[in-house]
């Protein structure tokens, strides 16, 4: 992988309106989409109506697609704090992962993701982590697993953005956020 212009080369760029001020990086904030689809991620994206972007989305397969340049801002971090830093959107490269979230398992066998829809456990065929977690409730959690292909991907990406930009730093989005009830990337 290479850097030219801001930009990774050979993967698509689509331009999300969302963010766009100067920006020098020293972080990379990681994510977890809530969602099921890639496209469903660069759809949300796109949308200036939805005021949320990210850098880069990594989908299931390990492909990426950016969405905006790595000087430029991207609203990813809401409200945040980081070793001093306020406002992590100003200071970091936000990276997000295809990953549906936490499941709570019903009496039923079936599961309930984060917006009250009911799925089976099939929903995520790449399997789950127990755990609890203090910011979703009592009770255990499924946390779906990341696929290979995506940390096979994460593996080759962050040292690239590590060099290009001297980060000093690589945080989820729960240890920054200052709201308290950001989860993502979650146990998995």
């Amino acid at each position: 992988m290479k850097i030219a212009n801001n930009k990774l080369e050979g993967v698509p760029f689509i331009q999300s309106p969302n963010g766009g001020s100067s920006i020098t990086p020293k972080f990379i904030v990681m994510h977890y989409t809530a969602g099921y689809t890639g496209k469903s991620a660069i759809d949300t994206f796109k949308n200036p109506a939805s005021k949320v972007s990210a850098h880069l989305v990594i989908d299931l397969d390990g492909s990426i697609t950016q969405m905006m340049p790595f000087n430029k801002s991207a609203w990813h971090a809401g409200p945040s704090k980081h070793d001093g830093f306020t406002n992590l959107n100003s200071h970091s490269i936000g990276i997000e992962i295809v990953n549906i979230g936490y499941l709570k398992k019903l009496s039923d066998g079936w599961y309930q993701d984060a917006y009250g829809n009911k799925r089976a456990a099939s929903v995520w065929p790449y399997g789950f982590i127990e755990a609890k977690h203090p910011r979703v409730g009592s009770g255990t959690y499924y946390w779906p697993i990341y696929t290979p292909q995506q940390m096979e991907t994460l593996n080759k990406l962050v040292p690239v953005l590590i060099k290009a930009y001297g980060i000093k730093d690589i945080v989820s989005h729960e240890e920054i956020d200052t709201r308290g009830w950001k989860t993502d990337t979650g146990p998995a």
